[in-house]
């Protein structure tokens, strides 16, 4: 079959992992940055050494620049919270699929601190994803 790029984007706690897992087969390939920045680090889920960030972000970058040098792996489906509007460049060019994750902003809230950490920090971190994106689901898709 045709290989696809999919981006699964959303607020946090909004079920982009979710939905990429459910939606995935044999063959394909999860670029995630909270699964990266686990797998890299000693750190928890959601546990962010801040310092680590670009380094983790680098390696999800390099993942997205090598999609095209393998071609036995099925389809891609890229976890990001909201890709800047360079990203978009990328994904357009390797004819990525854009799945916008509307999740209302409560019920994102809601889930993020069920999962854990302090609720302040998490519904100060939704709030300011909203405010920030809100209404760009619209333009990005392409």
């Amino acid at each position: 079959g045709v290989k696809m790029v999919y981006i699964i984007w959303g607020s946090p706690g909004s079920g982009k992992t979710t939905y990429a897992k459910e939606h995935m087969t044999a063959g394909d390939i999860l670029i995630d940055f909270d699964m990266l920045f686990q797998a890299l680090t000693d750190g928890g889920d959601h546990e962010r050494e801040y310092s680590l960030f670009d380094r983790v972000n680098g390696v999800r970058h390099y993942l997205i620049d090598t999609i095209r040098d393998f071609p036995e792996v099925r389809h891609t489906w890229i976890v990001y919270g909201a890709p800047p509007e360079k990203d978009w460049e990328i994904f357009r060019e390797l004819g990525a699929e854009s799945v916008f994750i509307d999740t209302p902003r409560r019920e994102c809230i809601r889930r993020c601190i069920k999962r854990g950490g302090d609720p302040e920090h998490w519904t100060a971190i939704v709030n300011k994803w909203f405010d920030k994106n809100e209404g760009k689901e619209v333009k990005w898709q392409y």
